[in-house]
Formats: structure tokens, sequence, C-alpha cells
């Protein structure tokens, strides 16, 4: 966040700027892969060695690799749409493109926990990623339409789809649980239930 924050205060091109004769872009990127690999020894060792359930499986008794296909289908869309646009929409309004793919992220984290709380089998396609696939075939045919209204187009939909999901989640919540949402009961309409 600090470096998205710095960016647009100050513009990209700040990261060309040089500490110590390096760029900062450079040490950025080298700090977090240090972090990164210092933060994941412990998760990784688990999962090339089986997880920590019976049989090398989770305690959930699934893949311990499972996780990897959604996770994927969140993180590399938006590197190969930011990588290959020809416009630089997605450079000249980020805020936009970051919003969009954290909506993403935010679904398939919140399908990735509830399928991991209800031990339920997960759905690998969701309409939220209609978004990126529209972006990512936009450019597949040499920006047909204008990347902006597009991206506006998508986050919308993005954005559309995930308070679906929410609605439709807390919905299914609280009709089990037995409970209103946004609603407190009172002492006296307790005693009318009854």
């Amino acid at each position: 966040m600090a470096i998205c924050t710095v960016t647009s205060i100050c513009g990209p091109e700040v990261w060309k700027n040089e500490l110590f004769g390096i760029e900062l872009k450079i040490l950025i990127t080298a700090l977090a892969a240090v972090i990164a690999v210092i933060a994941l020894y412990s998760p990784l060792t688990v999962v090339f060695t089986g997880g920590v359930g019976k049989n090398g499986s989770t305690v959930a008794d699934t893949s311990v690799l499972f996780p990897a296909v959604p996770l994927a289908a969140v993180v590399l869309p938006p590197m190969i749409i930011f990588c290959k646009s020809t416009s630089n929409a997605f450079l000249t309004h980020i805020v936009l493109y970051y919003i969009m793919f954290g909506i993403v992220s935010a679904k398939i984290t919140c399908k990735l926990v509830i399928g991991h709380m209800t031990k339920s089998e997960l759905q690998l396609s969701d309409s939220i990623f209609c978004g990126p696939l529209a972006l990512f075939f936009n450019q597949y045919f040499n920006t047909a339409i204008n990347e902006y209204p597009l991206l506006l187009i998508c986050l919308v939909w993005c954005a559309f789809c995930f308070i679906c999901q929410s609605v439709l989640l807390v919905k299914q919540i609280c009709n089990y649980l037995k409970i209103e949402c946004f609603r407190i009961p009172t002492s006296k309409s307790l005693r009318v239930r009854k």
C-alpha cells in the first residue's frame, strides 16, 4: 500500500531515482523478495513435505496444492493484462485497476474461506472472471474497445458480482441461524415471537 501511495503522489518516475547507485524499483523488489522468502519458508515446508493431516493432506482432508488454482486465477490475469496494455490505460488509471482486481481477489478469497469452513466442493469458474476476461480478450484483439471505458464496465460488473454473492451469503447465514440481518430484536418483540 505504501508503494501505491508513493506512486500516486509522486508518479511512477519516482522509482527511477537511485539510492546507493541502484534504482529504487530494484531495491524495493529485492527487499520484497527477501521478505517473501522469509515469510513463506514455514508454509512451503508444509506444502513440499505434505500437509499436516493424515497421509500428507490438510486437516480438512483436501489437497495442499488446491488453493493454487484459484489464487493463480487471481494473480496471473492482472499481470498479463498490465504488461500487454498498448494504451497504458492501466498505468494512468491504476486505482481503478487495483480496485477491480482487489474485488476479484476478495470474492475468490471469500469462496476459498467458505469452501474451507463448509468443506464443500469449490467451483473453479466464476462470473466475476468475466471482467478480467473481457480486458484480456480486448487486448488479444488489439484493443477493439477503448481500455478506459471497458475498465469501468468491468469494475462495475465485478463489484456487482461481489455484492450479489455477499448479499446471498448473508441471507443464507441469517436463514440458517433464524436471525434478522441489521436488526436487533427488542425484548418486547422477542416475547411476541415466543
